[in-house]
């Protein structure tokens, strides 16, 4: 999933330090952990979740104590709050770009009290040959960029309106149109239409240059 998917479909999501760990006694395929909740950005706070730690299954991990994670979690059928090596959560106290890029998106999202949750399930697939023209670019202050995209019951694009733009402000209006008219909207079941009008917030990352490789812009949370 891409990092729309994941706040879209988490039921909780936050910056948390895991205090204490041990094995579920009545299910062997969890531990249950203690929290600290240091920063909520979805969900209601809570001291306890569990963590899939099933061994030989691609989605298992274990963490040690005392470390600091941005979780993605998700309710099961009786309402517990578990995440995974695939739910998307990062261990923070790496300190790695890409976290620290996902981690600044929530707090905007946060403070603008900004929801991605959809009513319908489709993907927004922007033209990535199109975004090439911006390599090389050299954005100094923001590391992401957000647009809301309305989408017809047929699937086409009805309109699209920055929320927060790139500082460099020549690329803002190409970056509308490629918004506009190189990208596509599909339903994820299929279907050649939706049940009404769809509002999808989506966000664009910019990656500086490292090395020898340029900086560039992305859809993608890498």
């Amino acid at each position: 999933m891409n990092i729309t998917e994941r706040i879209s479909t988490s039921d909780f999501i936050a910056k948390v330090k895991i205090k204490k760990i041990w094995l579920d006694s009545k299910n062997k395929k969890f531990h249950n952990i203690e929290i600290e909740v240091l920063d909520l950005y979805k969900g209601i706070s809570t001291k306890k979740m569990k963590i899939y730690s099933a061994q030989m299954t691609s989605c298992a991990f274990l963490t040690p104590e005392n470390t600091t994670w941005l979780v993605f979690a998700s309710k099961d059928k009786d309402g517990i709050l578990s995440f995974g090596f695939c739910s998307g959560s990062q261990n923070l106290d790496k300190n790695l770009s890409s976290v620290q890029r996902k981690m600044q998106m929530l707090k905007y999202l946060k403070s603008q009290k900004i929801s991605m949750t959809s009513k319908n399930n489709v993907a927004f697939v922007i033209n990535s040959d199109s975004l090439k023209k911006f390599n090389g670019l050299t954005e100094s202050k923001n590391n992401f960029a957000l647009y809301e995209i309305v989408i017809n019951k047929d699937l086409s694009i009805k309109s699209v309106k920055p929320i927060k733009e790139f500082q460099t402000n020549r690329i803002n209006n190409e970056i509308l149109e490629i918004l506009k008219t190189k990208s596509k909207v599909y339903a994820r079941n299929r279907e050649s239409a939706i049940s009404e009008e769809e509002k999808i917030i989506i966000p664009l990352f910019y990656y500086p240059k490292e090395k020898n490789d340029k900086s560039f812009i992305s859809p993608y949370d890498l």
